[in-house]
C-alpha cells in the first residue's frame, strides 16, 4: 500500500467529505504502528531482562539438579550486557557436594559475543566441595574421539585472552569417600584483556594429613602456541618447576617434577627423555601421603628412559631404558638390588632382569621381535628367545605349596633356555633346553635332570628327559604327544645299581616300597590317550624287567623279573613272571586273546620242590570293568588249584611254626572250579595224613580230611578225624552258595548274615581219656571216656545251636598226696545260642561225696551271670601232716562278675588237728601292766584287707561255718577239741565274722606236768575282722606248786599271766613249768641232771607216739606222763632235804615214795582235794 500522494495544482480538489475520511484512515494506521512498536519494545524488554534472567536461573537449577544438587541463587543483569549471579548456594550428595559463590559475573557486548569476546569475567568468595568417589558414570555418554592437546589449547586461548578475569577468595576441597584428599585456596587470580600473563596470588594447597604449602604467587605466560610456568607446588612436596610447552609445530616441552624428596627431569621433543636425578620413588611414601592402596610395595632408586619415534605405534618406538629397583614386595615375593634393562629398536626388543628374588640370585634374558605392530593387540604377537638362570633356589622353596617334608630344593640349580612364539596371546611353538641339579631327598642327592622339549600347537610335541649320576645315564625318557589327535609314543628305561635315591624319594612320599640292589627296567609303548576310559582305545607296547629287588612295608624282600607285551584291546601276552622271596619262588605265564585268559602255568616252589600250581582258562573281555560284569559271564571256565603232598616238617621249617616242631605227617589240597562265572561249581579237598607226635605215643596215627562240593545253590562241607581206622570226629554241614547273587547285591554280606540258612553237625565219638594224661603233668592216673555232639542251625544273625558234652571218669589219681583218689566222676554240660551253659558234676573223693551244678549266662561277656551250687558230704577238703578236714557243705554263688554273693553253710566233720604246740610262751609278753598311752589321732588303722583281685574282692559273703563234729586236737596235747559256730558277712576282700570257737577239756602235756584247760574261747567280732580275741585259762600242778595260766587279748598280739601257789615270781613260775623246779633247785647239779634226763624221756615218748614210732619205746614209756619225780626238795615245815616219786592213780589218789638225805624212806597214799 502506498500512502504517498502526488499533488498537481491544475487538478480540481476533492470534495470535503472525502478529505475527512482520508485523514481518519491515516490516524488509525499511525496508532497501530505505535502499538506494534510498544509491544515489540515490551517483548525486547522482557526477553532482555526478566525472561533472560529466569532462563539463566532455570538452566543453572537444571544443570546442578542433574548432579544431584539443590539450592538457590539470585540473577541480575540483561541479555544484552551480561549477567551477575548473587548468593549462589547449592548442596548435594553426589560428586559436587557444596557450591557457594557470593558473586559471579560475565559482562560483554551482545554484538561482540559472536566474535568470541567476553569483556569481563569475575568471581568473588567461591567455595566448592567435591567427593571424587561419588561421581556416577553416565550410561548415555557416547565414546568420542579425544581431541589433541594442541587443538584444545588453540580453541580455549582466544576466549580467555580477550577477557579481563578477576577471581577473589576461592576455596576448592577434594574429598574421597568423605575423607579429605586435598584443599586449594586462592586469594586472587587476575588477567588483563589481550594480555599473555596470568597471576595467582596467595595460593595454598593442603593434603589429607593437614600439611600445607607456603603461600605462593605464581606467574603463568600463555601465548597462542606456547605456555610456561615458573614453579607451582601442587601439594606439599609435590611441585612442577620451569615447565614450558610449545605446540607451534610438533608438541614439545620440558620441566621438572619434584615428588616427595625425589626429582624427575622430563623432556619431550622428537625424543622423550626421563631421568630420576634425585632421591627414590617409594611406594610406601606415596600410599601413605595420598591414602592409596597399591597392590605392591617398591622403591625405585634409578631411572633412565629415552624414547625416540614416539609418535609412531608403540612396537616401532626406539626405546632405551634402565631402572634400578632397590626393593619390591608383592605377596610372598621379595625383590632386592635388581636392575631392569629394556632395549627396543626396529620391532626388536631385549629385556634383562638381574637381581635377587627372595634373596636368591636370578637372571632372566629375553630377546624377541614384535610380529604385528599394526594390530591393536600388538603385544600378543611375538617370538622370543629366553634364558633363565637360578644357581640355587634357596628361600624360593618356601613359596612352593605342598612341598613334601624331606624334599630339599634349597641347593637346587635351574638353568633353562629356549624360544617361544605367541599368536593371539596363545603359545604356538616353544623350545626348552635345561638342567635341574642338586635336588636332595632325605639328604640324598638325586640324579641331575637334563630336559629337551619341543612344543608345537600343530603336530606332535616331543620331550627327552635323562637323569645322570656321576657321568652315567641312569634314566631316560623319550616321548612325543600330539595335542589334537592325542596320539602318544614313549620309551622309558631305568638301569642303575644305586637305588638309594629312589628309596629316599619313596620315603618322602610315604610310599611303602623300598628297592634293594640294582634295577633294570624298560618300557616302550604307543597309542591314543583321547579317551582312556574307552576299552576299545588302541595301545601297544612291551615291558621288560631284568632286575627288580623290592620290599613292600614289613613284608619280606622279593626279586621280580618279567617280560610282557600287549596289543590292546586284542591281546596280552605275559611271557614270563618270576617272583623270588628267600627260598620261595613263584612263576607265571598266561595269554589273553581278547576273549579268555589261558593260564598255562602258575607255580609255587620252595627251593627245588614244587609246592602248588594253578592252571586252566577263564573268560574275560576288554569291556569288563568290575566284578559284577565278570561274574555275569556265562562262558565256561575251568581252574585247577592243587598242591603236592608235603611233609608237615617242611611247613614247620618254611614257616617256622613252633606247634609243628615235633609232629610228623603230610598235607595236601585240591580245588576244582568249573561251570561258568555266573554259575560256578566247586569241588575240593584238604587232607592231613599219618600225623604222629602229638602225644607220648599212645595215639595211633591221625588222619584229617575236609571236602567241599557245590550242589546247585548249596555248598556241602564234610570232614573227618580218624585215629588209625577209627573215626573220632565227624563234621557235616551246608551253606548257601550263590556267588552271582552276592555280587549283584552290594549288601549281600548283611543279607547273608540275616537270611542264609546254615546247617552243621559235629559228632564227637567216644574218646578214651587215658591218652590225654600226658598233657597234664599233675595226673598220676586217668581213666574214663568223653563223648559229645554239637548242632548248628539258623543264620549267622539268628543262630540256633546246642553243644552237649558227657564225661564218665571212674578214676583220677593225682601225684599230690594231699588229696586222695577222685572216683566215679559224672559230668554233663550243655551250651546253647542263648549264651547259657548248664552243668552237673558228681564225684567221690576219699569217701566223701561232691555234687556241683548250676548255670552260667554269657550273653554279656563283660558281666557274665551265674547261679551255681556245691554240696558235699564228709568230703575231704584238705589233708596234710598237720590237718585233716572233712566238711558237709551247701554253698550257692549267685549274681554276676561285678556283683555276686557267696552264701550257705559249711559244717566241719570228722576233722583232726595234730601238731606239737609250744605251750611254754617264752618270749611272749607277760602280764606286766604297760603305761597308759593316749591314742594318736593321726595314726591309721592297719589295713586288714585280703589280697583278692578285682572284681572278686567285692563279692559279698553270707556264710555259716560250724562244727558238725568237734575238731579233735592231738599232738603233745593228750585230749581236747574245738567246737562252735561263726557267721561270716562282709566281702571276700574284708570278711566280717561273728561268733565263738570253744576250746573244750584240753589236757596239754608239759615237760613235768599236765596243763588242763576246761574251757577257752576264741571270739570273732565284725569290727576286728579275722583277728579274734582270746580268753583261755589253764591250771597245772608242778611238785608242790599249783600254777594258773591266763591267755588273753588279740590273736595277733596275745598276752599271758602266770600265777602260782605258793606264790612265785612270774619268771620263777615259767622256770617251774619248763624245768619242773625253780632256779634255786637248778643250782643242785644232780637235780639238774635228773631233770634233763626226765625231759629226754618225755621227748622220746612223744616221738614214738607219732605214727611210725617204735612200739617198744611207746609201751615202756606209756605212763611217764603220770610220774612226777622231784630231786633235792626242801620240806617247808622241817627244812629237811628229800627226793620223791609220785604216781597219779586217778584225779584224787596219788602214791608217793620219799627218801631224805639221811637215807630214811617212807611211802604215802595221798587223797587230794582241790578247791577252785
Amino acid at each position: 500500500m502506498t500512502d504517498t500522494t502526488i499533488i498537481d495544482s491544475e487538478v480540481e480538489p476533492p470534495p470535503e467529505n472525502e478529505s475527512e475520511e482520508s485523514s481518519s484512515r491515516r490516524r488509525k494506521s499511525t496508532r497501530k504502528k505505535i502499538w506494534v512498536l510498544v509491544v515489540l519494545l515490551a517483548i525486547c524488554f522482557v526477553v532482555n531482562g526478566p525472561l533472560a534472567r529466569w532462563l539463566v536461573l532455570y538452566g543453572l537449577d537444571k544443570g546442578l539438579a542433574a548432579q544431584g544438587m539443590s539450592g538457590r541463587a539470585e540473577v541480575s543483569g540483561t541479555l544484552s550486557s551480561g549477567f551477575v549471579i548473587h548468593d549462589l548456594s547449592y548442596a548435594g550428595e553426589r560428586g559436587i557436594q557444596t557450591l557457594n559463590i557470593s558473586e559471579v559475573s560475565a559482562r560483554y557486548q551482545f554484538s561482540e559475543l559472536f566474535s568470541g569476546k567476553v569483556r569481563d569475567i569475575g568471581l568473588r568468595q567461591g567455595e566448592v566441595v567435591i567427593d571424587i568417589d561419588r561421581f556416577q558414570p553416565s550410561a548415555d555418554e557416547e565414546e568420542k574421539e579425544p581431541s589433541s592437546l594442541q587443538d584444545t589449547l588453540k580453541t580455549i586461548h582466544p576466549w580467555i585472552d580477550q577477557s579481563t578475569i578477576q577471581i577473589d577468595q576461592l576455596d576448592v576441597t577434594i574429598l574421597k569417600s568423605s575423607k579429605l584428599q586435598a584443599q586449594f585456596t586462592l586469594d586472587e587470580f587476575s588477567h588483563q584483556a589481550d594480555s599473555q600473563e596470568f597471576d595467582l596470588r596467595g595460593f595454598v594447597a593442603t593434603d589429607q594429613a593437614g600439611r600445607t604449602t607456603p603461600e605462593q604467587d605464581i606467574h603463568i605466560v600463555w601465548r597462542p602456541e606456547a605456555a610456561s610456568i615458573d614453579r607451582l607446588e601442587i601439594l606439599p612436596e609435590v611441585a612442577v618447576e620451569n615447565v614450558s610447552i610449545d605446540w607451534t609445530g610438533d608438541f614439545q616441552g620440558e620441566g621438572k617434577l619434584e615428588f616427595l624428596q625425589s626429582q624427575l627431569n622430563v623432556k619431550v621433543a622428537e625424543t622423550i627423555t626421563a631421568r630420576l636425578s634425585e632421591g627414590n620413588i617409594d611406594s610406601k611414601s606415596i600410599s601413605k601421603r595420598f591414602d592409596l592402596e597399591l597392590p605392591a610395595e617398591f622403591s625405585l632408586a634409578g631411572l633412565e628412559l629415552t624414547i625416540k619415534d614416539w609418535q609412531q605405534p608403540i612396537p616401532e618406538w626406539d626405546i632405551r631404558g634402565d631402572a634400578e629397583i632397590a626393593s619390591a614386595d608383592y605377596e610372598d615375593y621379595h625383590l632386592k638390588n635388581t636392575t631392569l634393562s629394556l632395549r627396543q629398536q626396529s620391532l626388536d626388543y631385549e629385556v634383562t632382569v638381574k637381581g635377587r628374588l627372595n634373596n636368591t640370585a636370578s637372571v632372566i634374558d629375553l630377546k624377541g621381535t614384535w610380529l604385528s605392530p599394526e594390530s591393536e593387540t600388538w603385544w600378543s604377537h611375538t617370538k622370543a628367545d629366553y634364558h633363565v638362570s637360578v644357581p640355587e633356589l634357596g628361600s624360593l622353596t618356601q613359596l612352593i605349596d605342598g612341598l613334601p617334608s624331606g624334599l630339599d630344593l634349597e641347593t637346587t640349580g635351574i638353568d633353562a633356555s629356549g624360544s617361544l612364539s605367541l599368536d593371539q596371546n596363545t603359545l604356538s611353538q616353544g623350545k626348552l633346553t635345561g638342567t635341574i641339579s642338586g635336588v636332595q631327598a632325605q639328604q640324598t642327592t638325586l640324579p641331575q635332570l637334563n630336559l629337551t622339549a619341543n612344543y608345537k600347537s600343530e603336530g606332535p610335541s616331543t620331550v627327552k628327559l635323562t637323569g645322570s649320576q656321576q657321568d652315567e645315564t641312569v634314566m631316560a625318557l623319550n616321548a612325543s604327544y600330539d595335542l589334537k589327535s592325542q596320539d602318544y609314543q614313549a620309551d622309558f628305561e631305568i638301569n642303575t645299581a644305586n637305588t638309594a635315591w629312589m628309596n629316599a624319594l619313596a620315603e618322602v612320599f610315604d610310599a611303602q616300597i623300598r628297592l634293594q640292589e640294582s634295577i633294570n627296567l624298560s618300557w616302550s609303548g604307543r597309542g591314543n590317550a583321547a579317551d582312556l576310559s574307552n576299552p576299545k582305545t588302541e595301545h601297544q607296547g612291551s615291558l621288560k624287567i631284568e632286575k627288580l629287588h623290592l620290599q613292600v612295608a614289613d613284608a619280606p624282600a622279593i626279586a621280580v623279573t618279567t617280560e610282557a607285551n600287549y596289543q590292546w584291546p586284542d591281546a596280552i601276552h605275559l611271557e614270563s613272571l618270576t617272583v623270588l622271596e628267600s627260598e620261595w619262588k613263584g612263576q607265571a605265564a598266561l595269554k589273553w586273546n581278547g576273549k579268555e585268559v589261558d593260564i598255562s602255568q602258575v607255580k609255587l616252589w620252595h627251593g627245588e620242590e614244587l609246592v602248588a600250581e594253578v592252571s586252566g582258562t577263564t573268560p574275560y573281555r576288554a569291556d569288563i570293568r568290575d566284578a559284577q560284569q565278570f561274574f555275569a559271564q556265562k562262558t565256561p571256565w575251568k581252574l585247577t588249584i592243587a598242591s603236592k603232598p608235603l611233609a608237615l616238617k617242611k611247613w614247620q621249617q618254611w614257616l617256622d611254626i613252633e606247634a609243628l616242631k615235633d609232629i610228623n605227617g603230610s598235607s595236601h589240597f585240591d580245588l576244582q572250579i568249573a561251570g561258568s562265572p555266573s554259575q560256578p561249581s566247586i569241588n575240593g579237598s584238604v587232607g592231613v595224613n599219618d600225623v604222629k607226635g602229638v602225644d607220648d605215643g599212645s595215639l595211633q596215627p591221625l588222619n584229617v580230611s575236609l571236602s567241599l562240593a557245590s550242589d546247585e545253590r548249596l555248598l556241602k562241607i564234610n570232614g573227618k578225624l580218624l585215629e588209625g581206622t577209627t573215626e573220632r570226629f565227624a563234621l557235616e554241614g551246608s551253606a548257601p552258595f550263590q556267588p552271582s547273587d552276592w555280587l549283584n547285591d552290594p549288601d549281600f554280606i548283611d543279607q547273608f548274615a540275616k537270611d542264609a540258612a546254615l546247617s552243621a553237625e559235629l559228632q564227637i565219638n567216644t574218646l578214651d581219656l587215658s591218652r590225654f594224661k600226658s598233657f597234664v603233668p599233675q595226673l598220676e592216673k586217668l581213666t574214663g571216656t568223653v563223648s559229645g555232639k554239637a548242632s548248628f542251625k539258623g543264620t549267622i544273625e539268628d543262630p540256633v545251636y546246642v553243644v552237649n558234652l558227657d564225661a564218665n571218669v571212674p578214676l583220677i589219681q593225682l601225684k599230690e598226696k594231699g588229696i586222695g583218689d577222685i572216683k566215679d566222676i559224672q559230668l554233663n554240660t550243655q551250651f546253647d545260642q542263648q549264651q547259657k551253659a548248664t552243668l552237673k558234676l558228681t564225684a567221690q573223693v576219699n569217701g566223701g561225696k561232691f555234687e556241683a551244678g548250676g548255670s552260667v549266662d554269657l550273653s554279656d561277656y563283660q558281666k557274665p551271670g551265674f547261679d551255681l551250687f556245691l554240696r558235699t558230704q564228709y568230703a575231704l577238703i584238705h589233708r596234710d601232716d598237720m590237718v585233716s578236714v572233712r566238711a558237709n557243705s551247701d554253698l550257692k554263688l549267685t549274681g554276676n562278675l561285678e556283683d555276686a554273693t557267696l552264701s550257705g553253710s559249711i559244717g566241719i566233720a570228722e576233722s583232726l588237728f595234730y601238731k606239737d604246740i609250744e605251750l611254754i610262751p617264752i618270749g611272749v609278753p607277760s602280764s606286766e601292766v604297760a603305761k597308759v598311752q593316749m591314742p594318736a589321732l593321726s595314726k591309721k588303722k592297719a589295713d586288714d584287707r585280703l589280697p583278692i583281685p578285682e572284681p572278686f574282692n567285692r563279692w559279698k559273703l553270707d556264710l555259716t561255718v560250724r562244727t558238725d563234729d568237734p575238731v579233735l586236737i592231738r599232738g603233745n596235747v593228750a585230749s581236747g577239741n574245738l567246737s562252735g559256730s561263726i557267721k561270716v558277712g562282709g566281702t571276700l576282700e574284708k570278711p566280717a565274722p561273728q561268733g565263738t570257737i570253744l576250746i573244750n577239756r584240753v589236757r596239754a602235756k608239759l615237760p613235768f606236768s599236765i596243763l588242763e584247760i576246761r574251757r577257752g574261747e576264741v571270739n570273732f567280732d565284725p569290727k576286728n575282722g579275722l583277728n579274734p580275741t582270746l580268753n583261755i585259762r589253764g591250771k597245772s600242778t608242778v611238785g608242790s606248786y599249783d600254777v594258773s595260766v591266763f591267755v588273753y587279748g588279740s590273736a595277733n598280739a596275745p598276752k599271758t599271766a602266770f600265777t602260782s601257789y605258793p606264790p612265785l615270781p612270774e619268771n620263777e613260775v615259767m622256770t617251774l613249768l619248763a624245768t619242773g623246779t625253780t632256779t634255786s633247785g637248778l643250782e643242785n647239779q644232780s637235780v639238774a641232771t635228773f631233770k634233763a634226763f626226765q625231759v629226754f624221756l618225755m621227748k622220746l615218748q612223744q616221738r614214738n607216739e607219732k605214727p611210725g614210732g617204735n612200739k617198744l619205746f611207746k609201751t615202756l614209756l606209756s605212763g611217764i606222763e603220770d610220774l612226777n619225780l622231784n630231786v633235792g626238795e626242801t620240806d617247808p615245815f622241817t627244812g629237811r632235804k628229800f627226793s620223791s616219786a609220785t604216781i597219779e592213780m586217778n584225779r584224787h589218789w596219788n602214791f608217793t615214795a620219799q627218801v631224805d638225805d639221811t637215807q630214811q624212806t617212807r611211802g604215802l597214799i595221798v587223797y587230794v582235794i582241790r578247791f577252785r
